[in-house]
């Protein structure tokens, strides 16, 4: 009676020690066939938000799936952004250029407002720390890839969401970050050249007039010195001679 109990004994714990494999690797395999999250492995589109001078004041992604856009924006620190709402929108443009940002971006067939760019505001609390969660299924990837390139647009004011046909914020941005650059060659409209001769007639200045004195030559004066002529009058006394009258003798 003993040796079969042994045996079964022996073949219990056979089947108990292939069931514990059998677990074990059941879930490593659930671990590993976990699918990863779509973040910037699934190709999420990432960018800094800067101010003009350059310091980081915010990180920015976007993540794609099931038809929506999911906007994820939060600050780097504390002290950098003031307390408030601030407007977000996305830019048609793959440049951050402060004194010119822009318009939001409008997808091809999206004509209404809000604009396909315009994104909720962002709120900074009072101690300049700031977190945004927002969707929208008004772009895809490819609209924020396409040649024209876009940015990611921070406001000093909150969004005009008056119905106006533009969303135009309040003060100019604070910050911004490129999220795609733009491809495209650049039109550059170049005015055409043409070679002109231009021949530049440049008149000498005359010389300085000089004042001259002119010298006066005095004109030789011709002295003509006549000898002065005395006339002597000499006043001879007529001496009447009276010649004796010979008679005349009778002949």
């Amino acid at each position: 009676m003993m040796k079969p109990i042994a045996v079964a004994a022996v073949v219990a714990v056979s089947v108990i020690g292939a069931g514990a494999c059998s677990n074990q690797s059941s879930t490593g395999g659930g671990e590993s066939g976990t699918p990863q999250s779509t973040g910037a492995a699934g190709g999420a589109l990432k960018t800094d938000l800067k101010t003009a001078d350059g310091t980081t004041v915010a990180n920015a992604s976007i993540e794609f799936a099931n038809g929506y856009a999911t906007v994820t924006v939060q600050s780097v620190g504390t002290g950098l952004l003031s307390p408030g709402f601030h407007g977000l929108q996305i830019h048609a443009a793959g440049t951050c250029d402060f004194a010119a940002p822009g318009s939001p971006l409008q997808v091809s067939g999206h004509n209404t407002y809000s604009a396909s760019g315009d994104l909720a505001d962002l709120q900074v609390r009072p101690d300049g720390g700031a977190k945004l969660v927002t969707t929208s299924a008004d772009f895809t990837a490819a609209d924020l890839q396409s040649s024209q390139g876009t940015s990611l647009v921070l406001d000093a004011g909150p969004t005009n969401r008056s119905g106006a046909a533009s969303a135009a914020p309040s003060g100019k941005p604070v910050a911004c970050g490129v999220i795609a650059a733009g491809t495209a060659t650049s039109t550059t409209t170049s005015p055409s050249t043409s070679t002109s001769t231009v021949t530049t007639t440049v008149i000498a200045p005359g010389a300085p007039a000089v004042t001259t004195t002119p010298t006066t030559t005095p004109s030789p004066t011709t002295s003509t010195t006549s000898p002065s002529t005395s006339t002597v009058t000499v006043t001879v006394p007529s001496t009447t001679v009276t010649s004796p009258q010979v008679p005349n003798v009778p002949g």
